[in-house]
């Protein structure tokens, strides 16, 4: 009997997990950010080429970006509070800036195993 199977990929065409919570955290990678005050741009260390999985918090929707995110086209990507997204690194990128709409707006970032040569 034939079955059909659904292989999800990036697109760049990698290979991508079914959910952002099915994610494989690499071990020791955790970091936390809060965003004290609304407006700013702040940054997280990063590594070019990875894949970070990104969890909100109850307190405050986070704006993500390569560059500044204090213009709106600098904004890549969007992690509404309670929430949590897949951020692909771009190769050669080692800082991930981002902003809470709400004071006190806390966020959690691992690193995730995108497939097994990303191990």
């Amino acid at each position: 009997m034939a079955m059909n199977v659904v292989r999800l990929t990036s697109n760049a065409g990698k290979a991508a997990a079914p959910g952002a919570l099915s994610a494989d955290p690499v071990t020791g990678t955790g970091q936390t950010a809060t965003d004290a005050v609304t407006g700013g741009d702040h940054t997280l260390t990063v590594v070019g080429g990875k894949s970070y999985l990104v969890m909100a918090t109850d307190v405050g929707n986070f704006i993500f970006g390569i560059a500044a995110v204090t213009g709106a086209a600098n904004i890549s990507w969007l992690c509404p509070k309670n929430q949590a997204i897949v951020i692909n690194m771009p190769e050669g990128e080692t800082s991930l800036h981002y902003m809470s709409d709400t004071n006190d707006g806390v966020i959690y970032l691992t690193e995730i195993y995108r497939n097994p040569t990303n191990q």
